[in-house]
């Protein structure tokens, strides 16, 4: 209760007065159905403020010289209890508007109440406020069921100028964000307007604990043409130690100035720019001391039936690879998610997703685009774009995404059904430096770009389609910053004995039995053999491979048959499995190579044994405009023959003859910086 600055001040008053009344005491004091109404001025005539059917209660009132000498000023009520059907605020720029309904505050109890609380912005006026850069980055929009601050003496915090609270509590609150990035971030001036008259009525807003109660959230970013959309339902949210000064109001747009926030929600969905990606997270907690987010659940789902549509209608915006995910459980470190949303920019140290299924749907019909980097080496002098990269940079950045005991499933789509499909059961993933660098690609080989990736396969076999062999693997290695992958015990397994094979084929066959303890590719466009199957690589190397190539004549011989060459061998690669090669080299070291012939009329084999053969092939390709280039195959080999003796020799394979030609083919790239 501020003193008056004109006539006499109240202790003065009550010298004067108290020889005939020494103390004043009021029972009651009620004054029914008040109405306020504010208006501005400016160009039109605006209604800022306006309170409807508000009565105010008063009981209690006690004036005496404890009161008039008390430097406190304590007002002398037991209760003053303020009651209003509507109150409603409209800030001049007509950006927002204020409405709670059905409030009541009580001083005895320090609690104010409000059946309802609505926060509505509007796009339309920051718009027209965009041409005097005065235009807001964020629009919040909010709906809730109840309000209540508990611990909160008004009288007090206006005689302190310190509005300070113990619980506020919102209940089924709906709130709503959009971050305009296509708004600088030093424009709204009419925001640090608001924030200064706001601070010369009080120098700090402070509240215990803020609680939102079973509340649903939306935070959409809007970026040019891209939208992209945040969702979390029935979440709790707590907030300790909330303290608002004219400070921590200047840099609301880097961190709130809170100690703590908890959330909990049952579903958090995130969906792309055109809904063919949407991400969901199953009961997830977050903790910003801690910095870690964990959910239940996490899954990634594509949607095909739209990527259908877009290769119908934007073949441009169409994915070629397709991707779901859904791993049972999750868990992001090093997050500040207060930072995230209050400045758009998610940085996480750590993403770990264990035991993962992972569905690859990879469709050859529509062509996988070149990745950002590629981009950005081919259009190094479109600064525009360049810009838009640098922005998008630093909108999602995750140091490091590991994968434990993953499983995978990769289908390829040839022509209109799946044409190969291959399952790997335990798979290890390690991914450095992904960053968003595209809101506007479907792909996500092109929506992400990484410093390295990688992979760690154990125990792949595969069926191949003859139904003869299957294809076992203990262990694959790839690295994308090396440029290399390893592949640990190769073996080339025969489903059926040797026995066998002269029940079930008419005329004699080869039968392959193969082990290779190691295979080492180096400089491999790793990109080139996920997006198209393609093996393109500087160098190959087989070390100790045993082979066994049995074959029994006494079944009889195909009269049509003749041994391919190694020219047919990659020609029918390609038109047969459209197997894309280009090897500069393939170096054999220490093979053992066991060749068991039955003859014609025999009934025990003949063996062929080459031991401790090394083998060196240069210019190995299918590719037409390279062989264009250079026809030449070169072969070097050196053997001991029967363990006897060593042949050595050197040997040329021309692509020349119309019997070796292949079809013509486009050149594939090496790949970029190894994927």
């Amino acid at each position: 209760m501020p003193k008056s600055d004109g006539g006499p001040d109240l202790q003065e008053l009550y010298r004067q007065v108290s020889s005939m009344v020494s103390s004043l005491e009021v029972g009651e004091i009620s004054i029914r159905d008040i109405a306020l109404t504010q208006h501005s001025k400016n160009r039109n005539i605006q209604r800022l403020q306006q309170l409807e059917h508000a009565s105010l209660l008063a009981t209690g009132l006690e004036l005496d010289s404890a009161f008039v000498f008390d430097p406190e000023h304590v007002i002398p009520l037991q209760d003053l209890v303020l009651t209003a059907r509507n109150y409603r605020y409209r800030m001049p720029d007509n950006t927002y508007t204020f409405t709670l309904g059905g409030l009541r505050y009580s001083t005895r109890r320090q609690e104010f109440l409000a059946r309802s609380l609505d926060v509505n912005s509007s796009e339309q006026a920051n718009e027209q406020q965009k041409q005097f850069n005065n235009a807001s980055r964020k629009l919040v929009d909010l709906s809730a069921h109840s309000l209540q601050i508990t611990g909160l003496d008004l009288i007090r915090s206006l005689n302190s100028g310190r509005l300070e609270a113990d619980r506020l509590v919102l209940r089924q609150p709906d709130i709503a964000m959009l971050l305009d990035r296509q708004v600088s971030e030093s424009s709204g001036s009419g925001q640090q307007q608001g924030g200064k008259a706001l601070f010369e009525m009080v120098e700090l807003i402070s509240v215990n604990t803020i609680r939102l109660e079973d509340g649903s959230f939306t935070f959409s970013e809007k970026l040019r043409p891209v939208m992209r959309t945040h969702l979390l339902e029935h979440a709790n949210v707590t907030v300790s130690g909330f303290e608002l000064n004219p400070e921590s109001f200047a840099n609301l747009n880097d961190t709130l100035p809170m100690e703590e926030l908890t959330l909990e929600a049952t579903d958090y969905t995130y969906r792309s720019t055109d809904s063919l990606y949407t991400i969901r997270l199953d009961s997830l907690h977050y903790s910003s001391r801690q910095q870690e987010l964990v959910a239940r659940t996490l899954e990634v789902s594509a949607d095909r039936e739209m990527n259908e549509r877009l290769k119908v209608s934007e073949p441009d915006l169409a994915s070629h690879n397709l991707i779901n995910i859904s791993a049972k459980r999750s868990r992001i470190t090093g997050f500040d998610l207060i930072h995230a949303y209050a400045t758009g920019q998610y940085h996480m140290d750590r993403l770990l997703l264990a035991g993962p299924e992972v569905t690859i749907l990879q469709d050859h019909r529509v062509p996988a685009l070149k990745s950002i980097r590629m981009v950005e080496e081919d259009t190094a002098s479109d600064n525009g774009a360049m810009e838009q990269v640098e922005e998008l940079v630093s909108t999602l950045r995750v140091g490091r995404i590991d994968v434990k005991d993953g499983a995978f499933d990769f289908a390829i789509i040839g022509s209109d059904t799946i044409s190969t499909s291959h399952t790997l059961a335990h798979v290890g993933l390690g991914i450095d430096g992904l960053r968003l660098v595209s809101l506007e690609e479907n792909d996500p080989l092109n929506i992400f770009d990484v410093d390295d990736i990688e992979v760690l396969i154990r125990g792949y076999t595969f069926q191949l389609p003859d139904s003869l062999y299957r294809l076992e693997i203990k262990e694959v290695a790839a690295s994308l910053q090396n440029r290399s992958m390893r592949i640990d015990s190769f073996r080339l397994r025969p489903l059926f004995s040797k026995e066998e094979y002269a029940d079930i084929f008419e005329f004699a066959q080869d039968r392959v039995d193969m082990e290779v303890p190691r295979v080492e590719l180096v400089n491999v466009s790793l990109r080139s053999l996920f997006n198209n199957q393609d093996l393109v690589a500087q160098k190959m190397l087989i070390r100790e491979p045993t082979v066994e190539i049995y074959r029994d004549n006494s079944i009889g011989l195909n009269p049509d048959r003749k041994p391919p060459t190694l020219q047919q061998m990659l020609r029918n690669a390609e038109r047969d499995a459209d197997l894309y090669l280009k090897l500069d080299t393939i170096l054999v070291d220490n093979m053992r190579l066991v060749h068991p012939v039955i003859s014609i009329n025999g009934d025990k084999p003949g063996v062929l044994l080459l031991e401790d053969s090394h083998l060196e092939l240069f210019n190995v390709t299918n590719d037409t405009t390279l062989i264009r280039q250079n026809n030449i195959i070169t072969a070097d080999v050196r053997t001991q023959f029967m363990g006897a003796s060593t042949l050595q020799g050197a040997t040329i394979l021309r692509w020349t003859t119309p019997k070796t030609a292949i079809p013509t083919r486009h050149a594939r790239p090496d790949g970029l910086h190894g994927f």
